[in-house]
């Protein structure tokens, strides 16, 4: 099952080679990606993806400031995306699931092995957490069998 994604980031070079990075996995990536934070946070409210690329570092509202104005029933899983390392343990407290440094690239050789990107381990984790959180198919009622949706 494809997992909704929005790629929110300032920079059109940026937003497009995680495009590409992303195509090839089980990501349905939403139409027209966010540009700046007011954009990624009226995106995120309005089509409800399951994961957001965030950037830290946009105009208007950065990457903090949205997860900030979400309120827990509208928290995507948060995949922060920056070229600036010093963010990575807030991003961390925030609840993010990965930090991704750009230029991002799959599987980017490195002397830290932690650095490398892997989309397959995202589509892994998103997809095994939202199993997880789904509910449960209760009987609705004596001699009454329930069909899942």
């Amino acid at each position: 099952m494809p997992i909704s994604a929005l790629i929110a980031d300032d920079e059109a070079s940026a937003r497009s080679r995680l495009r590409k990075v992303l195509a090839p996995y089980a990501f349905d990536l939403i139409e027209g990606d966010a540009h700046d934070g007011l954009a990624a946070l009226e995106a995120i409210q309005k089509h409800r993806p399951q994961v957001v690329f965030l950037d830290v570092e946009m105009p208007g509202l950065d990457g903090f400031g949205v997860v900030q104005a979400l309120s827990p029933e509208n928290m995507p899983f948060i995949v922060f995306v920056t070229a600036y390392d010093q963010h990575a343990l807030a991003a961390f407290e925030a609840n993010a699931v990965a930090y991704l440094l750009k230029p991002v690239v799959e599987d980017r050789p490195s002397e830290d092995s932690m650095l490398s990107f892997r989309p397959v381990a995202i589509v892994i984790f998103v997809s095994a957490s939202v199993a997880v959180s789904a509910p449960a198919t209760q009987p609705a009622g004596p001699g009454v069998t329930a069909s899942p949706p």
